[in-house]
């Protein structure tokens, strides 16, 4: 992390969904920490998959594809996830382990 700064948490509202890009490409670049806050994954409309079974959690995927795309090797991505995100088995979503490291 370059400078002990981090972002609010941009979860399931429209606004987050539709500004992630700019908040993520910020964080990225300035090298500071982005929260994705929760339930992401309990409003997607493209969500598929049952409870405890592998999912699809593609506004999820999109969110850490953008992050991964523009940081710069300081800094990271927190997911913040509260109990209908566990039930959903959101934090089994395969992309996150890695949201924190350098794109290659």
């Amino acid at each position: 992390m370059l400078a002990p700064v981090f972002t609010g948490a941009l979860g399931s509202t429209e606004v987050a969904r539709r500004n992630w890009e700019h908040f993520a490409a910020g964080a990225g670049v300035a090298g500071i920490t982005v929260v994705c806050g929760e339930n992401v994954c309990g409003i997607d409309p493209s969500w598929s998959g049952l409870e405890g079974q592998d999912q699809l959690r593609p506004d999820m995927d999109r969110r850490i594809e953008i992050y991964k795309r523009w940081h710069r090797g300081y800094g990271e991505m927190l997911v913040q996830m509260n109990v209908e995100d566990t039930r959903l088995g959101s934090p089994s979503t395969s992309s996150t382990s890695t949201a924190s490291r350098p794109s290659s």
